[in-house]
C-alpha cells in the first residue's frame, strides 16, 4: 500500500498482518494497539554520513571542513531526522558501532566490550506484525 494512513488503518482493522517499514510518525499509535507488535528487524541499524565535496569551494579549504565538523551535533540531527529517541543512538565510530547483537555478546575483555564508543546513528525503523 503506497499510502501510510491507509496501511495503518488496514493494520488496525486486521485487513493486513504485516507492515515492514512504517513511518516513524505512525509507530507510537501502532504501539498503543494491544493486538500489534513492533520490533527492530536490524539491531545494528544504519549509518548516515556527511561527506562534503572537498574539490569545490568552500570545502576545498581545510579550515571550512574543520568548521563543519566542529558545528555538527549528531544528537540534534538525529532528533530532527528520527524524532523518537529510542529509535536512534549516537556514535563516533567510522565503522559500524555495536557490532554485536544482544544474542551474541562480545567475549569478556574484547575491545568491543570495553570500548566507550557505542551505537550507530539511526537504528532501523520498526516493523509491525499482528499478534
Amino acid at each position: 500500500m503506497p499510502d501510510a494512513a491507509t496501511a495503518s488503518a488496514a493494520l488496525a482493522a486486521g485487513e493486513i498482518d504485516w507492515w515492514e517499514i512504517p513511518p516513524i510518525d505512525f509507530v507510537p499509535k501502532i504501539e498503543q494497539t494491544a493486538s500489534l507488535t513492533t520490533f527492530l528487524p536490524d539491531p545494528l541499524g544504519t549509518q548516515g554520513w556527511l561527506r562534503p565535496n572537498h574539490l569545490h569551494p568552500p570545502f576545498n579549504n581545510k579550515k571550512a571542513r574543520q568548521a563543519l565538523v566542529a558545528m555538527m551535533n549528531q544528537e540534534m540531527y538525529l532528533q530532527a531526522a528520527i524524532g523518537v529517541p529510542k529509535y536512534y543512538r549516537t556514535c563516533s565510530s567510522v565503522f559500524a558501532c555495536a557490532g554485536r547483537t544482544p544474542a551474541r555478546p562480545a567475549p569478556r575483555g574484547s575491545p568491543s566490550r570495553t570500548s566507550s564508543v557505542r551505537g550507530s546513528s539511526s537504528r532501523s525503523r520498526a516493523t509491525t506484525v499482528a499478534r
